[in-house]
């Protein structure tokens, strides 16, 4: 992992509010775009990409480093 990575996921399992906002910009796409592939409705790509987001904020503990955020994430 990149030292900017360790330093949001270390920033995330602490709490902080701007980690989050720093994962939901750095990811939004990415993750909406794969969100559409599953449902092809953008409102609902759009609340399961939310769902998504939440759920790696609050399972984030979890995350070892054995490979990418992105990877964890998808």
């Amino acid at each position: 992992m990149k030292v900017a990575e360790i330093t949001l996921v270390d920033q995330l399992k602490s709490g902080s509010p701007a980690a989050y906002r720093n994962l939901v910009n750095q990811f939004q796409s990415r993750v909406y775009n794969t969100c559409l592939g599953f449902v092809n409705r953008s409102e609902e790509a759009e609340d399961l990409a939310q769902e998504v987001f939440l759920e790696v904020f609050r399972s984030i503990n979890r995350f070892k480093g054995e490979s990418k955020l992105s990877t964890w994430i998808y």
